[in-house]
């Protein structure tokens, strides 16, 4: 977006933070910091968060500024490239705060937010036990409706599928589905990623139950790019359960919407 429109755009986005739910900020934050190229631009960033916090200071509303200081350290550490030492202490000690300050759910977001860094770094065993502990934090803390607890869910299942762990994968995705939380992209990811978990423990017909609903998913979301990749695995379904003729309707899908799209990849 254009730089000018900035401050008119940064006082409707921090009225909407102020108005939405508490555990929205951080989704709310990316979106605008993405529009105006806040996220890449340290010197942005760090006046994006100064303006935050002095329009918070006239509502005195500290939970919103407990979220915004937990975007500007996951934003800074990932700009600036800290160490791992210097990570967990950062993270640790504003997990600290907000921990007794009674406020458990950017607590939580905020460990969420280091396992992600993490998972930048591909120590994805490391990540992988950060994000245990949420879940288990969460649950003791009531809060399974906490927008970032299907997120955490949704990241134990992914990591769990590139394990190769698929009956764990596919229950993990289940109950980040079953929070009601996830967004159009969550559900795709998630529908699609149980039909490959099935498809690798050979139960074919449980895996194109669940490719086809992320096909309707995806056709009702126009996503046709994401609606290629699930046709190739419904054709490979297909083709090992001997339907060729089906199989191959479904193959000739993919690669044309691949081709159209350039994902030759798949298109091969």
């Amino acid at each position: 977006k254009n730089w000018k429109t900035y401050e008119a755009d940064f006082f409707f986005f921090f009225q909407l933070c102020q108005n939405s739910r508490i555990d929205s900020t951080h989704r709310i934050c990316i979106a605008f910091m993405k529009d105006y190229g806040v996220r890449n631009d340290l010197r942005k960033l760090n006046l994006f968060c100064d303006n935050f916090l002095k329009l918070n200071k006239n509502i005195d509303n500290d939970a919103l500024e407990r979220r915004i200081k937990t975007i500007l350290l996951t934003n800074t550490s990932r700009l600036k490239q800290f160490s791992d030492g210097d990570i967990n202490q950062k993270f640790k000690q504003l997990f600290t705060e907000f921990y007794k300050n009674n406020d458990y759910s950017a607590a939580l977001e905020c460990f969420y937010e280091k396992a992600m860094l993490l998972n930048r770094k591909k120590q994805y065993h490391e990540v992988l036990k950060i994000l245990y502990f949420c879940e288990k934090f969460a649950v003791k803390n009531n809060l399974q409706n906490d927008l970032c607890y299907q997120r955490i869910l949704h990241e134990i299942a992914y990591k769990l599928l590139n394990f190769d762990q698929y009956s764990l994968s596919i229950n993990y995705f289940k109950k980040a589905i079953a929070t009601k939380n996830c967004d159009a992209m969550d559900q795709l990811i998630a529908l699609n990623a149980i039909g490959i978990g099935y498809q690798k423990l050979n139960k074919l017909d449980q895996s194109n139950s669940y490719l086809q609903q992320a096909s309707t998913l995806a056709l009702k979301e126009k996503n046709q790019t994401f609606n290629a990749i699930i046709n190739g695995n419904i054709g490979l379904n297909k083709f090992n359960l001997g339907r060729f003729n089906e199989a191959k309707k479904y193959i000739d899908l993919d690669k044309k919407v691949s081709l159209k799209y350039k994902i030759y990849p798949n298109a091969i």
